[in-house]
């Protein structure tokens, strides 16, 4: 249950992060196709990122 509320979290952070970053959406509203892929790698990566930092910090504390 863990990994899976980690990983949407992050998720959701490492797509708005990284829409803020590149700028993409900002001028139309976010529903081209550059903005749309732009969210789902963020998504990606973040969701990866958070869920492998909380998968660590769990294994350390077994």
């Amino acid at each position: 249950m863990i990994n899976s509320i980690s990983g949407i979290v992050g998720g959701g952070l490492g797509g708005t992060i990284l829409g803020m970053v590149t700028g993409a959406g900002a001028a139309t509203g976010g529903l081209d196709i550059g903005s749309i892929i732009t969210q789902v790698a963020g998504g990606g990566i973040g969701g990866g990122a958070v869920l492998a930092v909380v998968s660590m910090i769990r294994n350390k504390l077994d």
